[in-house]
Order: structure tokens, then C-alpha cells, then sequence
């Protein structure tokens, strides 16, 4: 029933606007021709947000942030994995930021639990600008959601010019372009390669993580809002 609501809402829509090109395809997939759609982009906010500054990695840690709710889809189970079974020397460290399921939380912790004393912190959510300092100070983010119609976490990451491992699927490489690594985001090994690559090559790092800030620059909350009241306004004259 909520299927056919959606469709006939779609079909029957002087107009449609998807996030991308993904969601406009995937749409189209399902119902076919779509009238008059549109692709409009989030913006992004850039308060707190400044581009990182130094990409030297320690010579004894590693640090590796996730961004993200704690949901199963979002794959922090194979980034865990993946960061146990790394080949450094080096000490990791991993931040998982963002809130969810206690009892899901509760197993990706004693998944977490190793012997090679890498830490593994929870934090939950915090405040924008804490998130963003915590961000700039790792050497590595990562996102690895298997489904997502716009990646906001992924587009904040690009802003800050972060060296970048992300999931394959889904709208993220749209978004991403060449602005970082795309994996299998259920492939741990592949995830080991990714992460592996970047600790290893600087170049490769700042290399990706400018390309990563200029593909962000493109977008911004003027540029939607502007492609936004073209369309309505285009829709109000012809009513």
C-alpha cells in the first residue's frame, strides 16, 4: 500500500526532486518515466568546519574515525575486523561517533575487544564542532553504509579534506567522485587494503584529500536553495 501511495504521489507530481542521481535512477527502476525531475544536491554547513591541516601519521598510532548512527547497514563490523587484522605495528585508535541500539552497540564493543591493545571508543553523539575537531585530528575517516539516498557525514568529511575510505554502494561514489577510496564495505580485507594504502602513502593521502575538498566546494545550501525556487518558480507559472 505504501508503495503504490509513493508511486501515484510521484506520477501525479507537477514535479520531483531527488538528492541525486542514484535516487532519481533507482525511482525509475521501480515506476518507470518520471515527469519533470529534477537533481538537487544537499548544501552543507560549513560553521566550525575548517579543511585539515597536517597529514603526517604518528610513527606509533593510527587514528581512524566513523562518523555515523549505529545501525547494522552502516557495516562497523567489518571496519572492526578490518582494523584488527591490520598488519602495523602501530597502536589504533578508532572513534565510533553517533548514537543507536544499546544492545547493538553492546556487540560491536565485544567485537572490539583485542590483544593487541587497540582502543576502540564509543562516544555516542556529541556536539557539531567537537565531532569536527575529533575529525581533523584522526588520520583516516571512513564511511562504509551499504544504502544511502545522500551522504551528508561523507560530504562534511570531503569539506574538511579528509583522507577518505568509503563504502562502493549506493549514491556515496556519486558524491565522492575521486576524493577517496571506495571499498566493499562488507569486504574487511578490501577495507585492510584501503587502509593500508593511505598509512603508507602520503601522497596518496594529501593527493585525494584535495581533490575530496574541491569536489565539496560544489555544494552549498545557496546553490540548493536557488535550484530549488527555480524549479517552483518555472512550476508557478505555468499553473
Amino acid at each position: 500500500m505504501k508503495y503504490l501511495v509513493a508511486k501515484n504521489a510521484i506520477k501525479n507530481s507537477v514535479a520531483n526532486i531527488f538528492t541525486t542521481k542514484y535516487a532519481l535512477d533507482e525511482v525509475v527502476k521501480k515506476i518507470g518515466s518520471i515527469k519533470n525531475a529534477n537533481v538537487i544536491p544537499h548544501g552543507i554547513d560549513s560553521e566550525f568546519m575548517t579543511k585539515k591541516i597536517n597529514y603526517d601519521i604518528s610513527e606509533s598510532s593510527l587514528k581512524v574515525i566513523y562518523v555515523s548512527p549505529m545501525l547494522d547497514y552502516k557495516n562497523h563490523k567489518y571496519l572492526i575486523s578490518a582494523l584488527n587484522n591490520l598488519t602495523t605495528k602501530k597502536k589504533v585508535y578508532a572513534y565510533f561517533i553517533g548514537g543507536g541500539d544499546l544492545s547493538f552497540i553492546n556487540k560491536l564493543k565485544a567485537q572490539s575487544i583485542n590483544n593487541k591493545g587497540n582502543k576502540f571508543h564509543f562516544s555516542g553523539f556529541l556536539k557539531r564542532e567537537e565531532v569536527y575537531n575529533l575529525t581533523k585530528s584522526c588520520d583516516i575517516a571512513v564511511f562504509l553504509s551499504s544504502v544511502e539516498c545522500f551522504g551528508i557525514t561523507l560530504l562534511e568529511y570531503m569539506r574538511m579534506g579528509m583522507p577518505i575510505i568509503c563504502s562502493s554502494e549506493s549514491s556515496l561514489p556519486e558524491t565522492l567522485q575521486d576524493g577517496g577510496i571506495l571499498v566493499n564495505p562488507k569486504d574487511s580485507k578490501s577495507i585492510i587494503n584501503a587502509i593500508t594504502d593511505l598509512e603508507m602513502n602520503k601522497n596518496k593521502r594529501l593527493s585525494i584529500s584535495d581533490k575530496a575538498y574541491m569536489n565539496s566546494t560544489k555544494y552549498s545550501w545557496n546553490n540548493t536553495a536557488y535550484k530549488t525556487y527555480s524549479i517552483l518558480n518555472k512550476i508557478y507559472k505555468t499553473l
